[in-house]
């Protein structure tokens, strides 16, 4: 039995140094982690999951892909995303270079999470309604889409992001996975010390003399 028919309907591992797929691959779940794929195949169908993780050759995927979710976390070499390309969850922590979103894709419902993409300096106006958004460590964010929605929560953590669009104004707010509030995330500089030197969370208190510290420093 070929790897593409014992694929079917099952979950992949192929880890390691190969540049090659088998043909017409086609499976459930799919673990491509550390492998050094330039580019994926045309003809690749994963159902649920597919990882990409730690693919520092990776610089294209196939236009119109479709996935349930999908992990390229560490992919360096990667600067755009395909047009078409649908999924739920995308977590792309740590693609330095990535910075060029499509101008038609779906992604929603579900999670983006984009910690450390230093070179994007926006989000697509496509992009509506998810549950959470982590774009920490992203320094060139300064604004969200309009009409964007989140039903759980955005971490922002230093980002140049100063005000939320009127969508978000209900929106549960992290700080590198801390919580916070609205006070704390755009008014920093009304903090005392005593309210500092008095919170009992030694995570929120962490937050609060960062916070505290980046307001005082000049252009803040």
């Amino acid at each position: 039995m070929s790897v593409t028919d014992a694929a079917r309907g099952t979950r992949v591992e192929l880890r390691g140094r190969s540049t090659l797929l088998p043909a017409k691959l086609h499976c459930y779940e799919l673990d491509l982690t550390g492998y050094q794929l330039d580019h994926l195949p045309e003809d690749l169908h994963v159902e649920s999951r597919l990882i990409l993780d730690n693919s520092p050759r990776l610089c294209a995927l196939p236009s119109n892909f479709k996935v349930g979710s999908l992990s390229l976390r560490h992919c360096t070499a990667l600067e755009r995303l395909p047009e078409g390309i649908e999924c739920w969850f995308l977590d792309l922590t740590g693609c330095e270079q990535f910075h060029r979103w499509p101008d038609h894709a779906q992604i929603s419902s579900g999670s983006v999470i984009a910690r450390d993409c230093r070179r994007m300096a926006g989000l697509p106006a496509w992009l509506r309604r998810l549950a959470n958004l982590d774009l920490a460590d992203c320094l060139q964010i300064d604004s969200l889409p309009e009409d964007l929605i989140l039903t759980g929560w955005l971490d922002f953590a230093d980002t140049a992001i100063k005000k939320l669009p009127a969508s978000m104004t209900n929106t549960r707010l992290r700080w590198r996975g801390v919580r916070i509030d609205q006070r704390l995330a755009f008014e920093p500089g009304s903090l005392s010390a005593a309210e500092i030197l008095t919170e009992r969370n030694a995570e929120l208190r962490r937050v609060m003399i960062e916070r505290m510290g980046q307001w005082s420093l000049p252009n803040k």
